[in-house]
């Protein structure tokens, strides 16, 4: 998950265009807030398990994995 303070987001902000340092700068310091925010909604909704699930049927199906 490419959110501060995870590895992803070393990855995804070296792939930015410079024109997004403000948001970067701004990421790092409120990340705690939206790492918190995805938790929650993780929770309260279900929202990332459902991709997450999604994602790896395709990758599974890709590979020929049988299940």
């Amino acid at each position: 998950i490419p959110i501060p303070p995870l590895d992803g987001s070393k990855v995804l902000f070296g792939l930015l265009p410079s024109q997004f340092d403000d948001w970067r700068d701004w990421m790092e310091k409120n990340s705690l807030i939206v790492f918190m925010a995805f938790l929650v909604l993780e929770m309260v909704f279900g929202v990332f398990s459902n991709v997450l699930r999604l994602c790896l049927g395709l990758a599974i199906n890709a590979l020929g994995i049988p299940l």
